[in-house]
């Protein structure tokens, strides 16, 4: 089953340059492992296959949900699949964002659905485009947005497939059907609402070195059944199922992408091998 989200992926450039642009807000780094075989099981997922890559866990003070920095060599030109809500991102850090124009009609999403005054930027100095909400709260990511093209195909995977449940849904004044979801995760910083967006011309079929935050990794304890249970409600374009070894842990992972197209990680971990 899944347990609940581990981290959210953030594509960097430059490893030490992006650290500095998270610790300017107020994430600090739990670890970093330079130069990481990269599975070759990633490959259809990528824009560009290089066989190592480098990774960099970071967190608030004030806990919640993690970001994984990951610097595959080179950052693709499409923009990733996820926007975050980033509680207490100081305004003068976002700049306008590339998406503005359908952006600025999805504000009234997060007043409907999580009664929050949130604005669309870009993140320059990480490449990312965010949602910035309560300047000067303690720093936090209580939500994500993911636009699909089709929002029931959607619901169908997050909730039949992964588990997650419908708290509410409605449709804007402009017209926008969202829908809120979450999941009774038991560690809290596992736990995060993701807000479902219909957008009919969005782009599918998102990669792992997209600019931006790319991909959403989920901790379960089952990988091959809740893989398939995902791919049995619409998840599709699975990777074989690989191993890595982060922060003296062996991980075992697969990914998938939603049915609109935005990278999923499944994460269990095996074991320590460190003393």
């Amino acid at each position: 089953m899944i347990l609940g989200m581990d981290h959210l992926a953030i594509t960097g450039l430059d490893l030490e340059i992006s650290i500095s642009a998270l610790e300017e807000v107020g994430f600090e780094v739990q670890f970093i492992e330079a130069d990481l075989a990269n599975a070759e099981e990633k490959r259809p997922l990528l824009s560009k296959y290089l066989v190592t890559h480098s990774v960099a866990l970071l967190r608030s003070k004030a806990g919640g949900m993690a970001l994984e920095l990951v610097c595959h060599g080179e950052v693709g030109r499409a923009r990733a699949a996820y926007q975050p809500l980033i509680v207490g991102m100081r305004p003068e850090l976002l700049t306008e964002s590339p998406v503005a124009a359908h952006a600025r009609d999805w504000r009234s999403v997060w007043r409907n659905a999580l009664n929050v005054d949130a604005t669309c930027g870009l993140w320059s100095a990480a490449n990312a485009e965010v949602w910035g909400g309560a300047a000067g709260a303690e720093l936090t990511i209580p939500a994500i947005l993911l636009a699909s093209p089709d929002l029931e195909r959607e619901r169908k995977f997050w909730h039949e497939g992964l588990g997650f449940i419908e708290q509410n849904r409605g449709r804007t004044e402009e017209g926008i059907s969202w829908l809120r979801m979450s999941y009774a995760a038991p560690v809290p910083a596992w736990q995060c609402e993701l807000i479902l967006v219909e957008s009919p011309g969005i782009s599918t079929d998102c990669r792992l070195d997209d600019a931006g935050f790319s991909c959403l990794a989920l901790t379960c304890s089952s990988l091959s059944s809740d893989l398939q249970r995902g791919l049995a409600h619409g998840g599709r374009d699975a990777s074989g199922c690989f191993s890595a070894l982060v922060n003296g842990r062996r991980l075992d992972l697969v990914l998938l992408r939603s049915p609109g197209g935005a990278p999923i990680e499944l994460v269990q971990t095996a074991r320590s091998v460190r003393s």
